[in-house]
């Protein structure tokens, strides 16, 4: 460890400790200016109105780290990461009649900056019955901070980089955890529940576990309804999974809604360590596959939240891990994606196998799951026959055209052969299939077709008449 590294210092402190000890503090030139303005003070106030008014908590709230550099030659404190929390803060403070200290009065140059200020005032002052209402749970003093100050500018940006660049950065799985472990009063269980999150993160050799599901199933299979079919990103994962959850009606419940594995509970009732007190049913299960949940239904803040994506998590893991076999469904379904969509497969088309598989699954189980897995390589199939290079919006298309919508379609079946049913009615696929080419000899849409014949024991020559084969298996 180099001498500057072991002058690095790290503590956790409200806002007023945070410049206590500092005679100057400023924000250097090269920063980017104040911009929060009224969307993200406005998120921060909704925030801090459900964690100290509705919950009546009088613990800690915390909002993050603030990194600092000491400029010996200045003696100045720069602020190199949190100046647009740190900034938010003062702003409501002095709109509460609290006089700021000198080296809270942080000078502003940018036009730009001003120009959020401004707005980010504006919008606060109207807001002043919920900032007096704030104030007198004494939140400013109880809104905490990790502090980290450097002595080497050097280990400030190295630092600043490990955090944002090189997969320190906090991801919206990291904002997902926190938050919803906030809402959950058993400090027992937020640890059980924190264990799982991290343990699930591991169980994945292609990246963050977490992530993937939530991307590619969780957020498409809620919000890809109708037309509506955005792809995903980190402000639209964190807009889906923490500012459109709803508050339990109680710390030790959440509501249920009718699915397979509930047909009359209301709410789900749990103790500190999170052992299952339903009414109606004594011996609820703890098996998360068995959790009565369905995946587009409401989801609620806190230990709902983790039982929801604990279950779906181990679901994505029941239907697709491992190496498949001759056997029940599930066995055949993982043979069937291991020998036709798990190699040289368009990595576009496998996530919406999965995501659709999982979505039916959620409803049907293994009733009828090899036949539609059968069915929906065919449709997905005949996008892949048809192009040499699938693009995600193409891929999706298969799914989401302005003319049908298959998630739908599962999401509101009453019946797999309603499903089965809707997927033959699709127009153009046939067609594609038999007007198709002899592909370029292993290319991507030879290989396809390859590994497709193999497992179904056909031929080169019946491949244009692989719609017949659907029943045959």
């Amino acid at each position: 460890m180099s001498a500057s590294a072991k002058e690095i210092q790290v503590d956790v402190l409200n806002l007023e400790s945070i410049f206590k000890g500092k005679a100057k503090v400023i924000i250097p030139e090269y920063q980017r200016p104040y911009e929060w303005g009224k969307e993200k003070t406005a998120e921060l106030l909704a925030d801090l109105e459900e964690f100290f008014i509705d919950k009546k908590s009088t613990d800690p709230y915390y909002l993050g780290t603030v990194l600092f550099y000491y400029n010996a030659a200045k003696k100045t404190y720069e602020i190199i990461d949190g100046q647009q929390r740190i900034t938010t803060l003062l702003i409501l403070k002095t709109i509460l009649n609290k006089s700021l200290s000198n080296n809270q009065n942080i000078t502003f140059n940018s036009y730009i900056s001003l120009n959020g200020i401004r707005e980010t005032t504006d919008y606060a002052k109207k807001e002043i019955n919920l900032l007096n209402k704030l104030n007198a749970s004494d939140f400013l003093n109880l809104i905490e901070f990790t502090q980290v100050i450097t002595h080497s500018q050097d280990d400030s940006f190295a630092f600043f980089d490990t955090q944002n660049n090189r997969g320190i950065k906090l991801g919206p799985t990291d904002y997902l955890k926190a938050y919803h472990l906030r809402e959950i009063v058993s400090v027992e269980l937020q640890e059980a529940c924190a264990r799982k999150w991290e343990n699930a993160g591991t169980n994945w050799i292609d990246g963050d576990y977490l992530l993937y599901v939530f991307n590619k199933i969780l957020f498409r299979a809620r919000v890809w309804r109708s037309k509506n079919v955005p792809f995903e990103n980190d402000e639209y994962i964190l807009d889906t999974f923490q500012k459109r959850t709803l508050i339990s009606p109680s710390n030790y419940s959440y509501p249920l809604f009718p699915n397979i594995y509930n047909r009359q509970s209301l709410q789900r009732t749990y103790d500190d360590k999170g052992k299952f007190k339903d009414l109606e049913n004594p011996n609820p299960t703890n098996n998360p596959e068995y959790f009565p949940f369905s995946l587009r239904q409401p989801i609620y803040k806190g230990l709902q939240f983790f039982h929801f994506t604990e279950k779906y998590l181990r679901l994505h893991d029941l239907l697709f891990k491992g190496d498949g076999a001759k056997g029940n469904e599930i066995d055949e379904l993982k043979l069937f994606f291991n020998s036709v969509y798990n190699s040289n497969m368009s990595i576009y088309l496998r996530d919406l196998f999965k995501l659709s598989v999982v979505m039916y699954y959620d409803i049907f189980e293994k009733d009828g799951l090899l036949k539609f897995a059968y069915h929906l390589d065919y449709l997905l199939g005949s996008t892949r026959v048809n192009q040499s290079v699938v693009k995600k919006e193409s891929a999706q298309k298969c799914l989401t055209d302005p003319s049908h919508n298959l998630l739908d379609i599962i999401a509101h079946a009453y019946t797999p052969q309603e499903i089965l049913d809707f997927i033959k009615g699709i127009p153009g696929k046939d067609t594609i299939y038999k007007k198709m080419k002899t592909p370029a000899k292993n290319g991507v849409q030879d290989k396809y077709r390859k590994r497709v014949m193999k497992y179904f024991g056909k031929n080169a020559t019946e491949f244009k008449n692989r719609k017949s084969w659907l029943n045959e298996k």
